[in-house]
């Protein structure tokens, strides 16, 4: 995979994406290979200018917190599997979300709040279709 960021005075523009690519298993099954990417603007909306460097931002590390809020644009694609050489037709998919969040920064660590609304979906039948998803994380820089 590969991430790339592009930092503004109080926010960045960010972009990422992966590939997983899959090989034979147990029982001469081969999951479909995965690829994943996202698009994103984060904006701060307390605390100092965003200040990217090897660590975290400074004002976090100096323990003022700051605020930072999130929209990304992902989209998963994932191959259909194989059993025994055949395909599976009822596996594989594609979608494509929007996701909100906000992002907490304090004394190096990093609290997040988010969702994601599909705005596109076409699942086979081995998966369901997602309504919504939430997300929490917490990181931490040293």
């Amino acid at each position: 995979g590969m991430a790339l960021t592009r930092s503004l005075p109080r926010g960045s523009f960010n972009a990422s994406a992966t590939y997983q690519l899959s090989t034979r298993g147990s029982q001469d099954t081969e999951m479909g290979d995965r690829a994943q990417f996202a698009l994103g603007f984060s904006h701060r909306l307390v605390g100092g200018a965003v200040a990217y460097h090897h660590h975290d931002d400074e004002d976090a590390h100096k323990g003022g917190a700051t605020l930072d809020g999130v929209l990304e644009l992902n989209g998963e694609w994932e191959g259909m599997q194989r059993v025994a050489g055949a395909r599976d037709a009822t596996s594989g998919g594609k979608a494509l979300y929007l996701s909100p969040g906000l992002r907490l920064s304090v004394s190096g660590w990093s609290f997040t709040l988010g969702g994601s609304i599909p705005l596109a979906q076409e699942i086979r039948a081995s998966h369901s279709d997602t309504r919504c998803r939430l997300r929490l994380g917490v990181g931490r820089a040293f």
